[in-house]
């Protein structure tokens, strides 16, 4: 499941990690002569051989701030109910035509999934790990809402824009 290119917040690059990371696992499960699996946690360092000066191959990033590929093994594997969103909800200049929507990928280990965007209710899913859809973007929190039997779990994603100021705090 090595992808040396996956640099977190490259969307595209962390969901192929977590689709080959996802091909693996569900090809050895069950084989009788697998007992477990490692993957390699962290970020490689890079190397003058090569020409490798960068490595991103790891469910890390080089300050060890979690990849999409950390929360698609939480979902997986951890018992307790777990659910994290990944979205672009960064406040933007409204479309030409309106209708502004944004991909969400989610990760969870629960069966329903309920959404709510600023508040409203925007939708009610079956859990998949990952789940992918499409949600309307209004300026105001996303967030979601997760149950599996009578745990529940929940994530939001603020929305942002441009910087305003830098406060500096002792």
């Amino acid at each position: 499941a090595n992808r040396p290119e996956t640099t977190r917040g490259s969307r595209a690059r962390e969901l192929d990690q977590v689709r080959a990371i996802d091909d693996v696992l569900s090809r050895i499960a069950g084989l009788p002569h697998v007992a477990g699996f490692a993957l390699w946690s962290f970020n490689d360092y890079g190397t003058l051989r090569k020409k490798r000066y960068a490595r991103h191959c790891g469910l890390v990033d080089a300050w060890r701030s979690p990849k999409m590929a950390a929360d698609y093994l939480a979902a997986r594997f951890r018992p307790e109910a777990f659910v994290r969103l990944v979205a672009d909800w960064r406040v933007a200049p409204a479309r030409e035509g309106g209708g502004d929507e944004r991909d969400v990928v989610v990760f969870t280990n629960c069966d329903t999934l309920r959404f709510f965007v600023g508040g409203v209710p925007a939708g009610e899913m079956r859990g998949a790990n990952p789940l992918a859809v499409k949600l309307p973007f209004r300026d105001g929190a996303l967030e979601v809402r997760a149950l599996r039997g009578t745990e529940c779990a929940s994530d939001v994603c603020l929305p942002w824009g441009p910087a305003a100021r830098l406060t500096i705090v002792p």
